[in-house]
């Protein structure tokens, strides 16, 4: 049979429906290019499963015909939206100035705003950036940089809760590296308040603390290279330990050592004598609280602290020998005033209650003795002794 086809002219209007035409009898190919428009569709009647992949393009769309109620929550994503598609004239907000940029207050209300640009004074390399004070204002500061590893300042550094140093070997610790001086106020020191400094002198031999009296700084307490401790002096005489103190009057004892024990009331005292002329030391000075014991003079004699008053060992505990050549004896009274302002009226001997002085010597084959107060002298009769 031909095939025969039927003209549009010879079908009234409406006499063709939907349950006339069987499912997929019209394709694309059946209708004329632009012969169907939206007046043809019947609302609803065409959804996403008539419609193929990508065939629906911004050509077949009139424009504003797609309002935000016909776009599902979510669905226009970053992929969906081509490069510079979205335009000032796409968004709700009146376009700026050149060099504004897009704000918003927290509202949903975009606007163009203009950016306050910050200014870096004296910026250069390194320098760590501050706050000036002034808005939009920042400072480079050349006394404090960074390099990346280490951060230098000049200047004073305060610290409010201390300093921390950690790490291990040479690269720990804190280094002083300034002129060396010998004025606490110069050079590498570190000062402890108002009243306390330690520093280096100027040759970097010597590791001095020193204390604030008033009015100067004194040499407290002093480390030498070598090890050895000066206490009151920076000069040690090659000892491990020198103690100095400022001389007193002719005579005096100077306080060097004190040695107690925890909660005691008693202090033994070592103090060097000050010479009668000199402020060189003569002597030393063994004291108990405030009684002098024992003194050995700039001649080196061993002098008890007060006349007439020490024993040199006792009943339970004697020297096993004493090795002396004269012996001089005497219970004469001492002619100095004592420490009351009174002289010695010391008493006599036991047997007749009189005082005298005696020198007892050696000769080759006898003993002598000889009497200070007269002159005269005599012979001890010695009887050998045999077998």
């Amino acid at each position: 049979m031909a095939t025969t086809k039927v003209n549009s002219e010879f079908i009234a209007v409406n006499a063709i429906s939907g349950t006339i035409i069987a499912d997929g009898a019209i394709t694309s190919t059946h209708l004329a290019a632009n012969s169907v428009d939206t007046a043809e569709l019947v609302t609803g009647s065409i959804d996403t499963i008539h419609i193929a992949a990508n065939q629906v393009t911004s050509a077949k769309i009139v424009s504003d015909a797609v309002l935000t109620r016909h776009i599902a929550d979510d669905q226009v994503t970053q992929a969906l939206i081509a490069v510079n598609s979205v335009g000032i004239s796409e968004l709700a907000v009146t376009e700026g100035s050149d060099g504004q940029v897009l704000t918003t207050n927290g509202s949903g209300t975009l606007s163009f705003a203009t950016v306050s640009g910050t200014t870096i004074n004296n910026n250069a390399d390194n320098r760590i950036i501050t706050g000036s004070g002034t808005a939009n204002t920042l400072e480079g500061e050349a006394n404090l940089t960074f390099d990346g590893s280490t951060l230098a300042v000049t200047g004073a550094l305060t610290a409010s809760t201390g300093v921390v140093v950690q790490g291990s070997g040479t690269t720990a610790g804190v280094y002083l590296n300034g002129t060396n001086s010998d004025t606490a106020t110069q050079g590498n020191f570190v000062r402890y308040g108002t009243n306390f400094a330690t520093q280096s002198n100027a040759n970097n031999s010597l590791l001095i603390t020193k204390a604030f009296n008033g009015s100067t700084f004194l040499d407290a307490f002093t480390v030498k290279s070598d090890g050895s401790v000066g206490i009151g002096t920076t000069t040690t005489f090659s000892n491990p330990l020198t103690l100095n103190k400022a001389a007193g009057a002719a005579n005096s004892l100077n306080n060097q050592i004190a040695l107690t024990h925890t909660s005691a009331s008693t202090a033994y005292h070592i103090k060097t004598i000050r010479a009668a002329g000199t402020d060189e030391p003569a002597g030393l000075a063994f004291v108990e609280n405030t009684t002098t014991r024992v003194k050995i003079d700039g001649s080196g004699h061993v002098l008890p602290g007060a006349n007439n008053t020490y024993d040199l060992g006792s009943t339970a505990l004697g020297w096993r020998n004493i090795y002396t050549n004269d012996l001089n004896l005497s219970n004469m009274p001492n002619t100095e005033l004592g420490t009351d302002g009174k002289a010695d009226d010391r008493a006599g001997n036991d047997v007749d209650g009189s005082n005298g002085s005696w020198t007892i010597q050696e000769g080759e084959n006898d003993l002598f003795i000889i009497n200070r107060l007269n002159g005269k002298k005599y012979k001890f009769n010695l009887t050998e002794v045999t077998g």
